[in-house]
């Protein structure tokens, strides 16, 4: 007997790919855009917006299942995906100004994904300690809460 039904979890595990697939590419060409305005080279290819995207979707797509089921569980998916991709723009944005004279590409992306994981890291001791939603706890609240 499952505990939990497969199905559904294949299906939760490929909508999670691909909202951070969406996600992920948003943050890589905000974070290029960032830069490109911080730094007075706006003149730069849409291009390189189009590579940053395609980078941070891919990343995004593998990442973003992995940390949710494993680190953030327990975390609302909306503060999720909030605070991963505001940490992973800064990161990249960082990055670039820290790193880009090792690497322009490797420098920013690890930088973005270091900050990626600390994000999640920050939010999975947050959220350490927040009660799981069982089947007990439901059924108390549903007796409380009828009158």
């Amino acid at each position: 007997m499952w505990r939990y039904d497969p199905v559904r979890v294949v299906m939760v595990t490929a909508c999670l790919a691909l909202t951070g697939a969406a996600v992920g590419g948003f943050a890589g060409a905000t974070a290029l855009a960032t830069v490109m305005v911080l730094s007075s080279d706006v003149a730069r290819s849409s291009a390189l917006l189009a590579i940053a995207g395609e980078v941070g979707a891919f990343l995004g797509l593998i990442s973003a299942p992995l940390v949710v089921w494993v680190m953030l569980r327990r975390v609302p998916l909306g503060r999720v995906f909030l605070r991963l991709t505001l940490g992973t723009i800064v990161g990249g944005v960082l990055g670039w100004f820290a790193f880009s004279w090792l690497d322009v590409i490797l420098g920013p992306t690890i930088a973005a994904f270091v900050a990626f994981i600390a994000s999640a890291v920050a939010l999975s001791f947050r959220y350490q300690r927040a009660p799981a939603l069982t089947a007990e706890s439901f059924a108390r609240f549903e007796r409380q809460s009828t009158p």
